[in-house]
C-alpha cells in the first residue's frame, strides 16, 4: 500500500497487530517489508543518492541555509538577486565588447538586462559578445548604431536584449531629448543641425557659428545675444535695439546694359555703372512697408552719357532726377516704400 497519495504511509496491515506465540506468516512478513522498500524508495534522501519524480510544493515554508547557485540551472539565493551580481558583466574590449555573465548564459532571451563597466570609450559601432553566445549590436533609440564617445570608460553602462540587438539605456546621446524641468549646462553646448530655441527669460541664447542654423530664437529677457563675424538671423523682429558699428552688406550689380531688376536679398547698399550713352530701366523690388535700400550709381569711366529711370518710383517735386551725366561720376540713390509706393531721392556729382 505505501503512501496513499497525500504523504500518509499506510503500513500493510494484514496479520496485524502479531500476537505472542503465534506464528508469522511469510505471506504477511513478506507483504510489510515490500511495503516498507516501496515506502523507503520513494523518500527523498538527503544524501542526493534519489531525485524527486514530481514537482514539489513547499506549503507556503521555506528552503532556508541554500547554497549559491553557480550554473544557470541552480536554485538562486535571494541574496544573490539583491546583489543583482548575476546581471553584472565582466567585459574587456572598446568597440568588440566580449562579456561574461556567472553563471555563464546559456542563450540569448527577449528581455536579457545585463550592467558592465565600460573598459574603453567607443569610437565607433559597437558589438557585445557574452559567453561566446555570438557578437550583437549595442544600438540606442531603437537601431541607431553608436558613435564616438557614446560610452566612456569607467561608466556603468545598461543594455536589454530585444531578439535582435542590444539596446542601451544610457548612452551620452540621444536621438530625441525632451525636459520639462531646469537644464543646467556648465561646460561648452555645442549645437550642429538647426537648433530651435523659444522662450527664453533669464538669459539669452549664445550663437558662434552661423553655419550651424540657429533658428527661431524668441529673447524676452535681459541678457545679451553674441553673434559670431557673418552670423545671419532670417526674418527676426528687434525691438528698440541700439546697434553700434554696423557694417551694411553691399550688393555689387556691375556694369547694366537697358534693364536691370534690383534685388534686396544680399544687401541693401548697391552699387551699379551705368553703359556709356545707353537709357537703363531699373525695376524695383517688392514694396513691402519699412523697406529702404541706397543705390551709388556711376557713370562709365571714360565716356558717361548713361541715363537711367525707375519703375514706380515718387520723387520729390522737382520729378524724377536726371542723371550725372559727365563720366566718372556718381550718383547716390535713396529709397524707402510705405507699402504702397517707393519714394526716392538723389544726391548726385560725387567723384569716387
Amino acid at each position: 500500500m505505501s503512501y496513499n497519495g497525500s504523504g500518509t504511509f499506510n503500513i500493510n496491515s494484514a496479520g496485524q497487530p502479531v500476537v505472542a506465540g503465534t506464528t508469522i506468516s511469510s505471506t504477511v512478513f513478506n507483504s510489510l517489508t515490500s511495503d516498507l522498500a516501496t515506502g523507503l524508495t520513494t523518500a527523498l534522501t538527503k544524501d542526493g543518492q534519489s531525485t524527486p519524480t514530481a514537482n514539489i510544493t513547499m506549503g507556503t515554508y521555506k528552503i532556508t541555509n541554500l547554497g549559491a547557485a553557480t550554473a544557470g540551472t541552480d536554485a538562486v539565493r535571494f541574496s544573490q538577486i539583491q546583489a543583482g551580481t548575476e546581471k553584472l558583466l565582466a567585459v574587456t574590449g572598446t568597440n568588440t565588447i566580449i562579456g561574461s555573465a556567472t553563471p555563464a548564459l546559456t542563450a540569448y532571451t527577449a528581455g536579457n538586462a545585463f550592467t558592465f563597466v565600460v573598459a574603453g570609450s567607443n569610437t565607433t559601432a559597437v558589438t557585445l559578445n557574452i559567453d561566446g553566445l555570438g557578437a550583437k549590436a549595442i544600438t540606442r533609440d531603437g537601431t541607431t548604431a553608436l558613435v564616438s564617445g557614446d560610452i566612456v570608460t569607467g561608466e556603468v553602462v545598461l543594455v536589454v536584449y530585444d531578439g535582435t540587438q542590444f539596446q542601451v539605456l544610457n548612452s551620452n546621446s540621444f536621438t530625441n531629448l525632451n525636459v520639462s524641468g531646469t537644464l543646467s549646462v556648465t561646460g561648452v553646448a555645442t549645437l550642429t543641425a538647426q537648433p530651435i530655441l523659444s522662450s527664453l527669460t533669464a538669459s539669452s541664447a549664445v550663437a558662434t557659428d552661423a553655419s550651424k542654423g540657429l533658428v527661431s530664437v524668441t529673447n524676452t529677457g535681459t541678457g545679451n545675444n553674441v553673434l559670431a563675424t557673418s552670423a545671419a538671423m532670417t526674418t527676426p523682429t528687434i525691438t528698440n535695439p541700439t546697434v553700434t558699428n554696423y557694417v551694411e552688406s553691399v550688393v555689387a550689380i556691375g556694369t547694366v546694359t537697358t534693364t536691370n531688376t534690383i534685388a534686396l536679398t544680399s544687401g541693401t547698399v548697391q552699387t551699379a555703372t551705368l553703359t556709356a550713352s545707353t537709357a537703363c530701366t531699373f525695376t524695383m523690388p517688392a514694396n513691402v512697408a519699412g523697406k529702404s535700400f541706397v543705390l551709388l550709381l556711376k557713370q562709365a569711366a571714360s565716356t558717361g552719357n548713361g541715363t537711367a529711370t525707375f519703375t514706380s518710383v515718387k520723387f520729390g517735386t522737382a520729378g524724377a532726377p536726371t542723371i550725372t551725366a559727365a563720366a566718372g561720376k556718381m550718383d547716390i540713390l535713396t529709397f524707402i516704400a510705405d507699402g504702397t509706393n517707393w519714394y526716392g531721392s538723389i544726391a548726385q556729382g560725387y567723384t569716387p
